[in-house]
Formats: C-alpha cells, structure tokens, sequence
C-alpha cells in the first residue's frame, strides 16, 4: 500500500493499468502490484490483465474521516472497479 496526497480541490481518483516490472523483483515491506504480475509471469509463463486504481487523500491525521474530495470520488472509483469486473467477464479472464 502506498499513500500520496492531493491538492484540496483537485481529483483524488486515478487509474492505472498495469504490466509486469521489468526489474529484478524482489521481496520485501512493501511489495509494488507490478511485482506480483511478475512474480506470476515467472512462475506461470503469463499473468492476468491488471488495473490500479487510486484514491489519494489530502490529509493523514488519525480519526479525521474521509475528506469531502475523497468521499465524493468513491463512488467514481467503485463504479470503475465494476466496469473493470465486467469487462474482465466479457473478455473470460
């Protein structure tokens, strides 16, 4: 998991799509979603179609809630992980 932050006012919300990491994967705290395609590519001879899909915050503080501009992309970000479940089972992966 990582954290990034956004400036107040702008749009949290953003979608990546995703291919192996062509470095030398390693093992470690954090582990970055590139990797694991790796990972499965290396063990399996292929990996699945992959998306990252990111919501950034503009604060950190602990018991501060969701902030207005994370809260209102939500619903953009779960509608885009439906889309992207659809079009994964249109597709038969």
């Amino acid at each position: 998991m990582s954290c990034s932050t956004h400036a107040a006012g702008t749009m949290p919300l953003t979608i990546e799509l995703l291919g192996p990491d062509t470095r030398s994967p390693c093992l470690g705290h954090a582990l970055d979603p590139r990797i694991l395609l790796t990972y499965a590519r290396s063990l399996y001879g292929n990996c699945p179609s992959a998306s990252l899909i990111s919501v950034s915050t503009e604060h950190f503080e602990l018991g501060t809630g969701l902030s207005n501009s994370v809260a209102a992309a939500l619903p953009r970000a779960i509608q885009k992980v439906k889309e992207l479940i659809k079009e994964l089972a249109k597709a038969g992966e």
